[in-house]
Formats: structure tokens, C-alpha cells, sequence
């Protein structure tokens, strides 16, 4: 990073801030710009953000990256890496707090929330959001694929996982990085495999939606999922 201050720059942007006390009207780059001040306490930031998010798309982007994935990129480093990937896990962490007070029993609302959520992930991740009879989220289970290809899922461990949580009904997730969301033959396969193993403790699956670059496609809707499953 050098030995340069920047200091005024680093002043300037936390005067904005201060004035601000919010992140409204900063770009992505400058959010992680301020952030890295935390990682380095000198030298200039501004180049290693724009790295980052011309690399991953966001900060919600680079979020979840591995620490030898981000040590890949120029100027970053180990130790920035792990700083990184350690905030990711804290707003994971404070995700599944906020999780408590979401219902998902509205799919006009649920489509709008998992779009938030996978529309910019670069692999290809599956999200199983285990609800209560009244359709609140009560654990959200993730498993995220190590290329951008398909999810590797140990069936029986997931349901296990599901049982625990006490879930009374189930909605799944999964996105296709860089295609349309139409569901694959796998996609199906998995889906109705998981209904079969569901119908035997009698939890419903609401829907399995699949994420695309042309939106969020609905397997209920389109006819995989009936009615009665």
C-alpha cells in the first residue's frame, strides 16, 4: 500500500460521512473504500475498491468470496482478505437475526427477497428457508457450490438439518449465475425427490424458485410443484 498518508482524502470522506450518518449518496466503491481505512491505516484505498467491486460486482458480491479467492486480487493480501471475510460471516451473523421477523408466506414478497439475495452471487448457491405453520423464517440453511456449476447437496444431512429446526413448512431456493432461471432437468430431479422425502412428515414445500438473469421463475407457478404437494 506504500507509505503515502492520503489523509486529507481519508478526512474529507469521513467528513462527508459524519455530515451524512448515512451511506446515502455513496458509491459501492467508496462504502469499501471507507472500510478498508479500518484494514490499512495508511496508504490509498480507493484503488484496492475499485479492484474489488470491478472483480465481484458489489460488496454484497464479495462478500461470502473465499480468503484465497480474494487474495488473488491485486493489492489485497492475506491478512485484507481475512478481514473481509471475517465481516461477511458478521453480516451473516446479524442476517439471521433479522431473519426472526420475516414471513414468507406472501410470494410476491418472498420472490422480492430471494432476488435481493441471490441475484448477485457468481456461484451457484441453494438457500432452504425452514418456516413455522405461519409462514415466519426460522433457520435459513445455505449451500453454496465450490464453481459456478451445480450444488453438490447431501440429501439426508439437509433434511436432518430442516427436522431440527422444527420447520412445519419449507421454501427453496437456488440461482443460475450468468442464465435464465429455467429449472434444469437436475433442478427437478432434486425438487421432486425433496417432496417426496417432505410428504413423509407432512411439510409442505411452498415453491422452489430459481434465480436468472431474466428474474426469479416460480416452480409452483410453472406446474412442477401441484397444489396438494
Amino acid at each position: 500500500m506504500g507509505d503515502v498518508s492520503h489523509a486529507g482524502h481519508r478526512e474529507r470522506m469521513r467528513k462527508r460521512l459524519r455530515a451524512a450518518d448515512s451511506l446515502d449518496g455513496f458509491s459501492e466503491h467508496e462504502i469499501l473504500e471507507m472500510l478498508l481505512f479500518f484494514i490499512y491505516p495508511r496508504g490509498n484505498t480507493n484503488d484496492v475498491a475499485h479492484r474489488l467491486i470491478d472483480r465481484y460486482g458489489s460488496i454484497k458480491g464479495l462478500k461470502n468470496a473465499p480468503v484465497g479467492e480474494l487474495s488473488e486480487v491485486g493489492g489485497i493480501g492475506v491478512g485484507c482478505s481475512e478481514s473481509l471475510r471475517f465481516l461477511g460471516m458478521v453480516y451473516d451473523h446479524v442476517a439471521d437475526y433479522e431473519d426472526e421477523k420475516l414471513y414468507l408466506d406472501d410470494f410476491r414478497f418472498a420472490h422480492d427477497y430471494i432476488y435481493k439475495l441471490l441475484s448477485s452471487e457468481r456461484k451457484e448457491k441453494l438457500l432452504v428457508f425452514c418456516l413455522d405453520k405461519t409462514g415466519r423464517l426460522v433457520k435459513t440453511v445455505s449451500c453454496t457450490s465450490k464453481s459456478s456449476g451445480e450444488i453438490n447437496v447431501d440429501m439426508i444431512q439437509l433434511v436432518k438439518t430442516m427436522l431440527a429446526s422444527g420447520c412445519e413448512a419449507v421454501l427453496i431456493a437456488h440461482n443460475h449465475p450468468n442464465t435464465i432461471s429455467q429449472p434444469s432437468s437436475g433442478d427437478i430431479t432434486f425438487t421432486r425427490r425433496l417432496l417426496g422425502i417432505l410428504s413423509q412428515f407432512r411439510i409442505p414445500m411452498y415453491d422452489h424458485c430459481i434465480v436468472g438473469v431474466d428474474g426469479v421463475l416460480s416452480m409452483r407457478k410453472n406446474g412442477i410443484i401441484h397444489e396438494n404437494e
